[in-house]
């Protein structure tokens, strides 16, 4: 009787260890890694320039960034490992082409992608905090993620080129984003 008690007590523990419920940051970064796709939007101050919105959508192979600085509103689509960039032309008239060097060019799913739950520790407050000894390896200063009702707030400072930059990049409208590529006249296509 008292082994079957020890077995039964057992069986409990890991049935009840499998029912645990998982913190909502974790299923927030599974949601993301499933859906790619989401409406990433980059608010920060920028030295000489004041303060800067980037609006990045994504929608699995394809990306839309608005204009932002010197810099052009874009599209993306990669199609069996080539991608293609559009933009308008000094006549206005979109554009397509290959987009040479991709290396350094985050399609913005990737900030999340390289989001790992336990890099993390959960403040009192419900926040979550890049630990001290990852900072480096994320290539940022801090990072505080907070979970909204509609998706996340991640506020963080990086160093770049010696000038530590304040941002905050609100995601929000998972798995509700459509993108539609630009209509290309067909003499200036890929």
């Amino acid at each position: 009787m008292k082994k079957l008690f020890v077995l039964l007590t057992i069986l409990a523990l890991v049935v009840l260890a499998g029912c645990q419920p998982k913190d909502p940051f974790e299923e927030f970064l599974d949601t993301m890694n499933k859906e790619e796709n989401a409406e990433m939007v980059l608010n920060m101050e920028v030295p000489f320039f004041g303060e800067v919105e980037v609006i990045m959508e994504l929608d699995g192979n394809k990306t839309h960034t608005s204009e932002f600085l010197t810099l052009p509103e874009t599209y993306t689509e990669e199609v069996d490992g080539v991608t293609y960039q559009y933009m308008k032309n000094l006549n206005g008239a979109w554009e397509k082409s290959v987009q040479e060097d991709t290396e350094d060019d985050d399609t913005g799913m990737e900030v999340v992608d390289e989001l790992k739950y336990e890099d993390f520790t959960k403040l009192e407050d419900g926040r979550y905090e890049l630990n001290a000894d990852k900072k480096e390896g994320y290539q940022v200063n801090s990072l505080i993620i907070e979970l909204t009702d509609t998706g996340a707030i991640m506020t963080m400072t990086v160093k770049e080129q010696g000038i530590i930059l304040e941002m905050e990049i609100t995601i929000r409208k998972i798995g509700e984003v459509k993108i539609t590529l630009p209509v290309v006249n067909s003499s200036t296509a890929a």
